[in-house]
């Protein structure tokens, strides 16, 4: 496989003050690389910014084209959101019983839901750090899925 070229720009080295970690890096180029739009997709579905960010500059180096990898990765955002949807409406319960520490995260969630439902299901495709935990709370709510993706207020 020949040498991305990025991978060297995209990483930092272990003792950084980012703190990143070279192989973990690389590993995620090469993964990219390896698999293309498949790696887009999956790394949409857990946590997309990283796997974006990467997805562009594969695309920048001529691995990938850029309106594939926006449209993949936006596929694997909206699956990834309906999924934690789905959990908390089926699971939600059963995973707040069982785990009580969760109940603090979606606590908060919960009673922002009840106040503005529409503006937060929009706005949670933009708050990093909260990306499962709103589509989770929001599954537990009394919300349909038509309007957790049709965003009326």
């Amino acid at each position: 496989m020949q040498d991305p070229g990025f991978g060297r720009v995209a990483c930092f080295g272990s003792n950084s003050k980012f703190g990143y970690n070279d192989k973990m890096a690389q590993w995620l180029i090469s993964f990219i690389i390896t698999y293309g739009y498949l790696a887009i997709f999956i790394g949409s579905v857990v946590e997309g910014e990283t796997v974006l960010v990467l997805g562009g500059l594969a695309s920048h180096q001529g691995y990938l084209s850029l309106p594939y990898v926006f449209l993949v990765s936006l596929l694997g955002a909206v699956i990834g959101d309906f999924g934690w949807f789905i959990a908390g409406r089926i699971w939600g319960e059963r995973i707040l019983t069982r785990y009580p520490r969760f109940k603090k995260w979606t606590a908060g969630m919960t009673r922002a839901i009840h106040k503005r439902p529409g503006t937060l299901s929009f706005l949670l495709r933009f708050l990093y750090g909260l990306r499962h935990i709103v589509p989770f709370s929001i599954g537990m709510s009394d919300i349909s899925s038509k309007r957790f993706f049709a965003c009326p207020k």
